[in-house]
């Protein structure tokens, strides 16, 4: 996102600036911090990841839950299995989009003692490449507890998304310390906007023909938080990436009640296949943002947070009674918290189950991101007659799993314990 100059923040003391070898990782799980933070207390951006086994199968869920995952994917599930369920889950993911950590990085590198045409040149090829739509850094999270028993469900939680996103300063480019022109003086910056659901859901679903047709809907009662936080990419000084979203969270909530719905489908096709749909958040309510051009770190603060609303297709299938393969696919784009940025997602997964244990692997694309790519996830279950407990990672072939690679695009983890009597 590209300034010209006015609008702001006002030009600032010429300064030496040092590397901070933890900005990096900082800004590019700012958003992942700020999309779960809430749960450890107590973020819109790709599709959520809910629970491990929806992320240990790379976000393919529609066709497949039919446990208190169900609640947030596709609430049709719960028609599924009568019997009693009782699940706890938390988890979250964050997407590097366009390289925006490896840029950051280098432009938190830049010594203003010495400053010279070269890399004044360069730092203006990396601003340009910052302010090309949707770069930033995208996050999605949800943490929750559910009670579902004969197409019945009841829960609570938070459903989080979060941005990171530059806003770039194209006038203060040029040699020397001019307050105008100056580059000691360049005003780019950093936005971090949030917007954290916190919900009542009651679901109910049924069944129609032999459960050859299932459906469900979901109210869904929200107390919504917003939150927004800038800072200038120069000036950012604090290496505590909690700290700085609480930071974001105490000085700039603001609190808006709405309701929603959801409504989902499943058809089954000979007990081996089933194809899924479902809706989320249907009116797309909005939610107020804190607004006061008097602050600097509510500078180009949006005036509102929509919900998006989503539309979700997916099948599964079970070719051996052990194995079940999935997909899903967004069947419209979705706006992002990062300004230009959208999202559609496509998942493919797998899950093997076994005596004790059951095995998860998945891949995802979002083909509306600036930079398409393919992201992976594994997980792991372990059941004990009627305890199960389930984790799931995301991951990206550049970076892996490593909070401290400039490189990674994707990063996540989930969890989960359930009871079913």
């Amino acid at each position: 996102m590209a300034e010209t100059g006015e609008g702001v923040s006002p030009p600032r003391p010429a300064r030496f600036t040092t590397h901070n070898p933890q900005l990096t990782t900082r800004l590019s799980i700012a958003a992942l911090v700020l999309a779960t933070l809430c749960f450890t207390t107590a973020a819109m951006a790709q599709s959520p990841f809910v629970g491990p086994r929806c992320a240990g199968m790379a976000g393919a869920s529609v066709a497949v839950s039919d446990d208190g995952s169900a609640l947030w994917t596709n609430p049709a599930g719960f028609a599924r299995d009568p019997r009693l369920d009782v699940e706890i889950l938390a988890g979250g993911v964050a997407t590097n989009r366009n390289d925006f950590t490896s840029i950051v990085d280098r432009l938190s590198a830049i010594d203003f003692s010495r400053l010279d045409q070269n890399v004044i040149t360069g730092a203006v090829a990396d601003l340009k490449k910052l302010s090309a739509p949707g770069t930033g850094v995208v996050g999605s999270g949800v943490a929750g507890v559910v009670v579902g028993k004969g197409g019945w469900a009841l829960g609570i939680g938070d459903l989080a998304y979060a941005g990171v996103y530059p806003t770039v300063d194209f006038v203060r480019v040029l040699p020397g310390s001019d307050p105008a022109t100056g580059f000691v003086n360049n005003a780019s910056a950093l936005s971090f906007a949030g917007l954290e659901a916190r919900e009542a859901r009651l679901a109910y679903a049924t069944s129609f023909f032999a459960k050859a047709l299932l459906i469900g809907a979901t109210a869904r009662y929200i107390q919504g938080r917003t939150y927004f936080l800038r800072e200038g990419v120069f000036d950012t000084s604090t290496t505590d990436p909690a700290g700085l979203a609480r930071k974001a969270f105490k000085e700039t909530e603001r609190q808006t009640n709405r309701l929603t719905f959801d409504a989902g489908a499943m058809v089954n096709i000979l007990g081996k296949i089933r194809v899924g749909l479902v809706s989320t958040a249907i009116n797309e309510p909005e939610f107020d943002v804190a607004r006061d051009p008097a602050r600097p770190s509510l500078i180009g603060a949006p005036a509102s947070l929509r919900l998006p609303r989503t539309l979700r297709a997916g099948i599964a299938a079970e070719p051996v009674g052990l194995l079940t393969v999935a997909a899903d696919y967004d069947l419209r784009e979705t706006d992002t918290l990062v300004p230009g940025g959208r999202s559609r997602q496509f998942s493919v997964g797998a899950e093997l189950k076994l005596p004790l244990f059951a095995i998860r692997a998945g891949t995802f694309r979002d083909s509306a991101a600036p930079d398409p790519h393919w992201a992976y996830s594994a997980g792991f279950g372990l059941g004990l007659n009627k305890l199960s407990v389930n984790a799931a990672v995301v991951f990206s072939s550049e970076g892996g799993l490593s909070l401290s690679s400039t490189n990674r695009r994707d990063v996540g983890a989930s969890l989960d314990a359930r009871l079913r009597f």
